[in-house]
């Protein structure tokens, strides 16, 4: 009759300590991949161009709502400053270019400055100078190369919701008020997401803890159910 008890406590003993050192094993690394997953905080560029805005304006598309002033400090914003204006200055040269084309007004160089900083100046300087670079490339590849080449894909006569348009061709200004708006909808979109990211990972972090507090205890149980084994087996060999 002892044997048999013994028996069976040794193999209740080695079910439960494979099971609590399963359990301590997979909840470690839950707990570990909690800890060591990081966010995303890279904001993805947006993609515009002249097929987002044709869906724009066509009435029948689907479309979404959308500290110190110190010598280096001061140094720093010249620099920023003259990034901006080189940028501004190749926008404008462009502008014009397709006005010029387009047989329609061309851009004002302060005017195109104050109304882009009005609209997107409150972006970090390197997502601002992101912001104008993809402006620059939309408008050159979008609008100026296709009116050189007498793309008929500019005509308004071609997109359905400019049909009451004042021009032959699609309005620069206009086209340059889309973009921007589209650009700091999904800019905005991405430090949204950013922020949930931040907030699940923060959640996992503290779903982590209590996940490393089971595998500690499970792996208490291992170690508790080992001793009960070396108990039984020291037992059983002094029987013998």
């Amino acid at each position: 009759m002892g044997n048999k008890f013994f028996r069976i406590v040794g193999v209740a003993s080695y079910i439960l300590a494979a099971l609590a050192l399963a359990v301590a094993i997979f909840a470690t690394i839950a707990s570990g991949n909690a800890w060591l997953t990081g966010v995303d905080e890279d904001i993805q560029q947006p993609e515009i161009g002249m097929e987002g805005y044709r869906e724009y304006v066509n009435p029948e598309a689907e479309s979404d709502d959308p500290v110190g002033l110190g010598e280096m400090d001061r140094k720093n914003r010249e620099e920023e400053n003259s990034a901006i204006q080189e940028r501004i200055n190749n926008l404008a040269v462009l502008i014009n270019k397709y006005a010029r084309l387009a047989s329609q007004g061309s851009a004002n160089k302060e005017g195109l400055d104050n109304w882009l900083r009005s609209q997107a100046g409150n972006l970090p300087h390197a997502d601002y100078l992101r912001f104008l670079d993809s402006l620059i490339e939309s408008f050159e590849t979008d609008l100026v190369n296709p009116a050189e080449n007498e793309d008929p894909s500019l005509l308004v006569t071609n997109i359905p919701g400019l049909e009451g348009a004042d021009t032959t061709h699609i309005n620069w200004d206009k086209y340059l008020e889309w973009f921007t708006w589209e650009y700091l909808s999904r800019y905005q979109s991405e430090l949204a997401r950013i922020e949930q990211e931040k907030l699940e990972q923060a959640q996992a972090k503290a779903g982590a803890i209590a996940t490393l507090i089971i595998a500690g205890s499970a792996f208490a149980i291992f170690v508790f159910a080992t001793v009960i084994l070396l108990l039984v087996r020291i037992e059983s060999n002094t029987r013998n």
